[in-house]
């Protein structure tokens, strides 16, 4: 497979060194997805894909924290690169479970190669992936959190299970779900950065900020994702309604359901959605209606809120200074 390699642009101003980073890790990218020799059409259909970049910004930040002039080295580019191939990997496991269509706006490798093509894939890209990140964790004399792994793989099979018959038990579970499927990869991405921190000072400050950080960050994120779906938000890549139709019991959903006088007529009803896009459409637009997503704006903000107060314990930089653009990006419109 041929990689290309983009123009790097040298970084003008503060705000412009991590979107040179982003940039220069992609060559990285591409080498690690590459090593999928008996797959390279695959691979390098892969490789191709966009995507908001979060995972790797995250550990740039983490790595440069303190930093007054950010530049990364080449072993924070390509552990930056393994954190989105490891993410690209969960994704590809994610649309074989689902029988997902579309991803990114075009065909879902499980669509465009098959299923036994992508589950190899993901598979090995997943391995080459943790691999490149346990040395990075090495060489800087840390020990790569195993049990973030865990979480994601428990979360994954709790989102499957059928909905708890207690509504608190069933918000804790959910609650379970964004903190695995989400959270652990963006805390995974925050503590492998943290390593690279220097000096010491720096290096402690971010690795007492990473869990925090990324929980609140987390959950904000998924509920802002909720939120668009919900709304038919133009800027995400799925037609409204889509969590519905598969039949997901969002939070947004459950916080909805629970203000009903019955609410397993809620359940019953997102039951019936699974797979019928009318169902889904006229479920959406109940809670739409219910005023509901008031609330939502709310939460989302007070995680914000929450993460934001995590960065006051980090030195003034130009690293935390794109965490708290990254979180202004999630803000909610009024």
């Amino acid at each position: 497979m041929s990689i290309s390699h983009p123009s790097v642009p040298r970084a003008t101003d503060e705000a412009d060194w991590c979107r040179c980073a982003l940039i220069e890790l992609e060559d990285f990218r591409h080498e690690l997805l590459s090593e999928a020799r008996a797959l390279r059409q695959a691979a390098a259909y892969q490789a191709e894909s966009t995507g908001k970049r979060l995972r790797p910004t995250l550990l740039l930040c983490f790595a440069l924290m303190g930093q007054a002039a950010p530049r990364p080295t080449h072993a924070v580019l390509r552990a930056a690169a393994a954190a989105e191939v490891l993410h690209e990997g969960s994704l590809i496991h994610d649309d074989i479970l689902d029988n997902c269509p579309i991803r990114r706006d075009r065909p879902s490798l499980p669509e465009r190669f098959g299923v036994s093509a992508a589950s190899l894939l993901g598979a090995h890209v997943v391995l080459v992936a943790l691999s490149v990140l346990a040395d990075s964790c090495a060489a800087e004399g840390a020990a790569l959190n195993a049990g973030l792994l865990r979480e994601l793989c428990q979360a994954q099979i709790e989102e499957s299970l059928s909905p708890h018959r207690d509504p608190m038990a069933q918000r804790r579970r959910w609650l379970r779900v964004i903190d695995g499927k989400t959270g652990s990869l963006f805390k995974l991405a925050a503590e492998v950065g943290a390593a690279f921190a220097r000096p010491d000072e720096c290096r402690r400050a971010a690795q007492r900020s990473a869990g925090p950080f990324t929980k609140h960050l987390a959950l904000a994120f998924q509920l802002r994702d909720d939120l668009a779906d919900l709304e038919n938000d133009a800027r995400l890549r799925k037609p409204g309604g889509s969590d519905l139709v598969r039949g997901l019991p969002t939070l947004p959903f459950q916080i909805w359901a629970s203000s009903l006088p019955d609410p397993q007529l809620a359940w019953d009803q997102l039951v019936n959605c699974r797979n019928d896009a009318a169902a889904a459409e006229a479920l959406r637009q109940h809670v739409i209606c219910s005023g509901i997503l008031h609330q939502i704006r709310g939460l989302i903000r007070a995680e914000l809120d929450a993460a934001r107060a995590v960065l006051t314990e980090l030195p003034a930089c130009p690293a935390r200074a794109k965490l708290e653009e990254l979180l202004r990006g999630i803000t909610p419109e009024a």
